[in-house]
């Protein structure tokens, strides 16, 4: 798994992209498919622009073979997990007795999130024995 931890990282990086861009939940009462970029009709804001943002930072860091951009890396997917942690309860999250319907895109983002983590915590990097 170390030996391809970038393109898993990368690979988690793509499929939290293209969550952005499917359902996350449907609200029956209201009628509403919710996306990460479209929530009209809800009070959740775009959660997708965040994903995209930490995704894409997280994506350059991946191919930065640095000590240091590992390290950050591991950083920016802990926030990126958290967050993603945050809309899944928040969206998914039952109001006056009505339960959202959970779609696929609500699970690709926690997937994609966790592939993420997975390559920042075992980076293939060799280091250096200074003695």
């Amino acid at each position: 798994m170390i030996k391809y931890s970038k393109w898993l990282g990368l690979c988690g990086v793509l499929i939290v992209m293209v969550a952005c861009f499917t359902p996350w939940v449907y609200i029956e009462s209201k009628q509403i498919t919710v996306y990460g970029f479209y929530t009209v009709g809800t009070h959740f804001g775009k959660p997708g622009i965040l994903h995209i943002f930490l995704a894409g930072l997280a994506a350059i860091v991946f191919c930065v073979d640095r000590l240091w951009a590992k390290r950050t890396n591991i950083l920016i997917c802990a926030i990126h997990v958290a967050i993603a942690i945050k809309n899944y309860i928040l969206i998914t999250s039952c109001f006056a007795g009505e339960c959202p319907e959970k779609k696929i895109g609500i699970f690709l983002i926690a997937i994609g999130a966790v592939m993420m983590i997975l390559a920042a915590f075992f980076p293939n990097i060799s280091v250096k024995n200074e003695s």
